[in-house]
């Protein structure tokens, strides 16, 4: 079964203040093809949503889940945004192209402007034509360099990857070196003086547990939204010349990691001490955060839900697990004979 969007009004004499928002945007759409141009994203975005309604109801659809990887950079973000270059927008795109209409995406995770991300996921619906391997591959043909379908998976129809997530993962990363690493530009933040890392680490720690996060998000976003959140697990780790601060959380505030390690960073240099940073936690109405860093050192590594990727998916990957601990037995025998 093939699903197209509604035909554009050709003609709508009415008031624009007496038609529906649904009615404007199909006038706006019909307009600007017939002017030679495209509906803008946003626009298609909204057209799509009568689409999802019939095939939600529809025994031959289905609800694909993606596994996204992408390099943030050149993105004003993950959600779609009229007349700007997004992560989902660029998505959206390559899944008209496939399925020959708009197709809305839903996302785990809105990622900020300049974000990357491992391990994002999105959901869509669409007619059960194409087995998932089929999917990812003619999804990456479309897409460019910078984003990519890792896996795609048929899940269940009212599966939702922000609201079903358990938890997200992310993770800032910081080069601290004399010099910035030409190949780590792209993806992390240069501080020149060396980091206590060990006294970040013990800052860190206080994070963890259920607390109100409000001295790590905007004023504007506090005063109008609850604030807490649960911090599962909150470390510091060096390797070499990298420094990472890793997070996970049911959920984040806007800004809140990349404030969160910005405090780290004072604490890492010696001007603010972990009691210091405690007390941002504590008693969030009366002190705030410094600044966010730069959004290129912030990735979202993974997101977590208690059945996704789907339970066969996860056996197979014990199978092989298993697999590779019964072949590693059987050489260890081997090799101590040999020597």
């Amino acid at each position: 079964m093939v699903f197209s969007s509604p035909a554009p009004f050709s003609d709508d004499s009415r008031s624009p203040d007496s038609l529906s928002l649904w009615e404007r945007v199909r006038v706006r759409a019909s307009r600007a093809l017939s002017e030679g141009g495209a509906p803008s994203i946003a626009d298609l975005h909204t057209i799509a949503l009568s689409n999802e309604d019939a095939l939600s109801t529809d025994s031959t659809a289905e609800k694909i889940a993606l596994v996204l990887e992408y390099d943030g950079a050149e993105y004003q973000g993950f959600q779609v945004q009229s007349e700007k270059s997004t992560v989902q927008g660029v998505l959206e795109q390559a899944l008209r192209s496939f399925y020959g209409r708009h197709v809305k995406t839903w996302g785990a995770s809105r990622t900020d402007a300049g974000v990357h991300a491992e391990e994002q996921v999105v959901a869509y619906l669409a007619p059960r034509e194409h087995a998932p391997t089929v999917i990812r591959d003619a999804l990456n043909f479309y897409l460019p360099q910078d984003v990519k379908v890792r896996e795609a998976w048929p899940v269940h129809v009212g599966f939702d990857p922000r609201r079903h997530a358990r938890s997200r993962v992310y993770a800032y990363t910081i080069c601290n070196a004399a010099y910035p690493s030409p190949m780590l530009v792209r993806t992390s933040h240069h501080v020149k003086a060396r980091l206590d890392t060990q006294a970040m680490d013990r800052a860190a720690r206080s994070l963890e547990g259920v607390h109100d996060f409000a001295a790590f998000t905007t004023d504007e976003y506090a005063s109008s939204h609850p604030c807490v959140r649960i911090i599962r697990q909150a470390r510091v780790d060096r390797s070499g010349d990298l420094v990472t601060l890793t997070l996970e959380a049911n959920a984040f505030l806007p800004h809140q990691v990349r404030r969160t390690v910005g405090a780290l960073v004072e604490v890492g240099l010696g001007r603010m001490t972990p009691a210091g940073f405690a007390a941002l936690v504590e008693a969030p109405g009366k002190l705030k955060a410094l600044p966010a860093l730069p959004a290129k050192g912030l990735t979202l590594k993974n997101v977590r839900y208690p059945d996704f990727p789907p339970a066969a998916h996860r056996e197979d990957e014990r199978s092989g697990r298993d697999a590779l601990a019964q072949l590693l037995a059987h050489r260890a025998p081997l090799t101590a004979a040999r020597s």
